[in-house]
């Protein structure tokens, strides 16, 4: 038990980290402000990554599930980083569909789906980048 949470606590922490740095590098590269004020931009920074913390620890407890019953299963590593993956994927996808609603909105608007990308993607990166120990 105590692997699978370390696992998925490196997974998620690095997977919210690399999601908010890339989350305000589009948002800097494509829409740009003249006026920002940059000095303020380590507070933004923290304060995306505390309310990425919050919103995506429902889809934490899925992944550490889902790493737990595939661990004490007799899966191979391959089949295993594949499920718990996908799983991950659908749960960010999932909370951001649910998020987009609450707004009367499309998960496929594009700032909605900047957003999901953002946060999606690094996921099986990290997935695959972590180990997970016996």
């Amino acid at each position: 038990m105590a692997a699978a949470l370390s696992y998925t606590i490196k997974v998620w922490l690095t997977s919210i980290i690399i999601g908010t740095f890339a989350l305000w590098s589009t948002m800097i590269i494509f829409s740009p402000a003249k006026d920002a004020p940059w000095n303020e931009l380590p507070l933004f920074l923290l304060l995306t990554l505390v309310i990425a913390a919050l919103i995506s620890f429902p889809s934490s407890l899925v992944f550490f599930v889902s790493t737990y019953l595939l661990k004490s299963k007799d899966v191979t590593p391959l089949i295993s980083k594949i499920v718990v993956g996908l799983i991950a994927v659908m749960a960010c996808f999932v909370t951001f569909a649910m998020i987009a609603r609450s707004d009367h909105n499309s998960i496929f608007d594009r700032g909605n789906f900047t957003l999901l990308m953002c946060y999606s993607l690094p996921i099986p990166l990290c997935v695959w980048l972590y180990r997970l120990e016996d």
